[in-house]
């Protein structure tokens, strides 16, 4: 019950990171193309 619940947490904090790298490699390619 306890590890299911740190799984969770884990997996709450993966998901977060991964939409940040997503936003944040969108921005960049936004840029990018703003540059060239």
């Amino acid at each position: 019950m306890r590890w299911c619940g740190w799984s969770r947490s884990v997996l709450l904090v993966y998901l977060f990171c991964l939409i940040w790298l997503v936003r944040f490699r969108s921005m960049l390619a936004s840029l990018i193309s703003i540059h060239v």
